[in-house]
């Protein structure tokens, strides 16, 4: 069965954890999903990590 919650409210499910360093490993992946490989709409639908790089040339050059 595939989980229909909406992406936004998935991350805000309660979860239990095993310990504090399985919680660390897992925000941090959950991180890594959420700024390398999930589009955001109100980045014209690019990684926050895309739109982030792409604007270090502009950055370089004015320095």
């Amino acid at each position: 069965m595939q989980d229909t919650t909406p992406r936004k409210k998935r991350s805000q499910n309660p979860k239990a954890y095993e310990s504090v360093s399985h919680a660390l490993r897992s925000i941090g992946e959950y991180n890594k999903l959420y700024n390398r490989k999930q589009p955001h709409s109100s980045l014209a639908d690019q990684t926050p990590d895309e739109a982030y790089f792409a604007t270090l040339p502009a950055i370089k050059s004015a320095a």
